[in-house]
């Protein structure tokens, strides 16, 4: 009896081997995991800067392999440390400057497909400069353009767009965002008040690591098992998709209204910007398929907002967009980008641009 419960266990672990080997193969055949062989930096991490103002800034003439469960791609930042193919400003073309998070900035696609390059390299009269980054608010995005206005004084772009995507409400509220510190406004009087700056440099070690360390392989079965790539990245994110998900209708927190007011604020602020120097100024709202439907009613209030402050902007995805297009993450495929430079286009087009 003993002898055959040993057979019958040796048996069970050689079927199980044989089915892993098997589940290896085919992976490795046909769904092989980009995320192989290289472990995950945040892109703040390995392409970005501390920087007392804004928190973290792209790292200048930057080059480096961002890889996840979804994609594994190269990312180039350019020697002002933005993710562009073409200066600022090119002879012969109108400059339009973007501002975003990490949909603008192109997480996960390559550097020709983000939409500003996509867009570029097929337009003989435009030049799409992007200065998104990753994790960056609508209070980062103000001072980054104030920073690239004054740094290209008396340059003048054309325009600006800025993509703006709902957690852009939060964003603004907090000092640390995606555990990296960074400034705030708050309002006093009607009037924006910065804070903590200079940012506190509790993360600076991070950003001064060797860039070289982004390209080191990681040292466990990522760099040997297809399969342990496939559960390593997707079972951790399943795990934490139905143990914090909502358990009953999403509710606006309670600090929305003044998160709200202080988005208001600065789009203000920005469009002022723009009007100084006769540039104009349009906004990007972004809602993917599965947006919270009280996240989208708070979209939709700004949206009424920027039309009676008759600030120019459009609606970019809707419910009936096919979440299939877009990263596991939420953030926009290759095709995404090609459908926002179609947008963006329109829209110039719209202004005989």
């Amino acid at each position: 009896m003993k002898r055959r419960n040993l057979l019958k266990l040796g048996l069970l672990a050689l079927s199980l081997a044989l089915s892993a080997a098997l589940a290896e193969i085919v992976l490795r055949l046909f769904y092989p995991t980009p995320y192989y062989g290289y472990k995950y930096i945040p892109p703040q991490q390995q392409l970005f800067q501390y920087d007392a103002v804004l928190g973290w800034k792209g790292r200048p003439d930057a080059t480096g392999i961002f890889a996840s469960a979804d994609f594994r791609v190269s990312v180039t930042h350019d020697r002002y440390g933005y993710r562009n193919a073409t200066p600022p400003f090119v002879h012969g073309k109108k400059s339009i400057l973007v501002l975003g998070d990490s949909f603008g900035w192109g997480w996960g696609v390559e550097d020709a497909e983000v939409f500003t390059s996509y867009l570029t390299s097929r337009n003989r009269n435009i030049n799409l400069y992007n200065l998104s980054a990753p994790g960056y608010g609508t209070d980062q995005e103000y001072l980054t353009l104030k920073q690239f206005l004054e740094a290209h004084d008396p340059l003048v772009p054309t325009g600006v767009f800025l993509l703006f995507y709902f957690n852009d409400f939060q964003d603004v509220l907090d000092t640390v965002r995606y555990s990296y510190p960074k400034p705030r406004f708050v309002v006093r009087d009607e009037t924006l008040v910065l804070e903590n700056v200079p940012v506190p440099d509790l993360r600076k070690s991070e950003y001064d690591k060797p860039s070289r360390d982004q390209l080191q392989l990681h040292p466990s079965l990522l760099r040997h098992s297809q399969l342990y790539n496939l559960f390593h990245k997707r079972g951790d994110a399943t795990l934490r998709t139905i143990f914090t998900r909502p358990s009953g209708p999403a509710v606006p927190a309670p600090e929305s209204r003044t998160n709200h007011a202080l988005t208001v604020l600065l789009l203000r602020h920005i469009e002022a910007l723009c009007k100084q120097r006769g540039m104009f100024f349009h906004v990007i709202l972004l809602m993917t398929a599965n947006t919270y439907e009280a996240d989208r009613r708070e979209m939709e209030r700004l949206r009424a907002e920027l039309e009676t402050m008759h600030i120019e902007h459009s609606d970019f995805l809707s419910r009936t967009f096919p979440s299939t297009d877009l990263w596991l993450d939420g953030h926009l495929s290759k095709y995404g980008h090609e459908v926002l430079g179609s947008h963006v286009q329109d829209v110039l087009r719209k202004k005989g641009i």
